[in-house]
């Protein structure tokens, strides 16, 4: 029996997903050599399919960490979208492109799922940065300047953008990946 298409993308998927583990590795607290860090940091940027870490934005236009995030927050969807809209004035409707189509869709989906899992949850990783037993100032772990707290409008913006994508992106990306999954397979069979 051939192997088919599908199984062709779970490998690719499995390869991703293991080589997007293996940069979260980098994050711990080890004197790693400067030329590895920044290997890794361009083969992280690429495989978490990270546009605001590939393009260097900052370099040209100043923005604000919540900025960077949103951006990041919105890639995925943009991604897949931005496909969706090529793909869709290409005026293509055989049975193989939309095979092709489903297959691509496919594997933006599964290689950003890590990287857009991360920053999901990033507006919740808080931790108080006052001496004084009494005060509590948190702040954002990856960006200390944001401050944890309902009087930053910026803050509360990530946060309810995090509420939301808790169940768009964490269960909704899998849901709809499989669903890709069985839609090839089923595109397979003809």
């Amino acid at each position: 029996k051939n192997i088919d298409h599908t199984t062709n993308l779970d490998s690719l998927k499995i390869l991703i997903v293991y080589f997007q583990i293996q940069l979260l590795h980098l994050k711990i607290d080890i004197p790693w050599p400067q030329m590895l860090l920044d290997i890794m940091t361009w083969m992280e940027a690429l495989l978490f399919l990270s546009i605001p870490e590939i393009t260097s934005i900052e370099c040209v236009v100043a923005f604000s960490y919540p900025t960077k995030w949103v951006l990041a927050f919105f890639t995925t969807p943009v991604a897949v979208g931005l496909f969706l809209a090529v793909s869709r004035c290409s005026n293509t409707n055989t049975k193989h492109s939309n095979k092709k189509f489903l297959r691509i869709v496919y594997i933006i989906l599964s290689s950003s799922y890590l990287y857009t899992t991360l920053v999901t949850f990033t507006p919740w990783d808080c931790t108080n940065l006052s001496e004084n037993n009494n005060v509590t100032d948190y702040t954002l772990d990856v960006s200390p300047q944001v401050h944890c707290s309902t009087e930053n409008n910026q803050w509360v913006a990530m946060l309810i953008l995090s509420i939301i994508g808790i169940p768009s992106y964490v269960y909704g990306i899998p849901v709809i990946s499989q669903q890709l999954q069985i839609r090839m397979e089923d595109l397979s069979k003809y």
